[in-house]
């Protein structure tokens, strides 16, 4: 199976360049399709349901990266609204 191209468009004003290749690798080790801001991880499906085993896909990305807040989106749902699942590890409001 062929390795999926990434785009990455950091925040010109946020962006630590420094670090940007170690945040690439980590976003493709974990498989996630998307890291918003290095605080939200989102998976997205188009299934005609989601299973449990999407969510523990999610939550196994939000481990391997050390995220708290993810998403799940399944485009598959005749209602946007009805495919969006949040799924939250920890405290948000922890700062570590």
């Amino acid at each position: 199976m062929a390795r999926p191209e990434f785009i990455i468009a950091p925040s010109i004003l946020s962006a630590n360049f420094a670090r940007l290749g170690e945040e690439v690798s980590n976003v493709i080790a974990a498989g996630a399709d998307l890291i918003v801001e290095d605080k939200v991880l989102v998976e997205l499906k188009s299934v005609e349901r989601t299973l449990p085993a999407h969510s523990k896909q999610v939550l196994t990305y939000l481990r391997l990266t050390g995220l708290k807040l993810g998403y799940l989106l399944n485009f598959g749902e005749s209602l946007m609204k009805d495919g969006i699942t949040r799924i939250v590890t920890g405290n948000l409001n922890d700062s570590d």
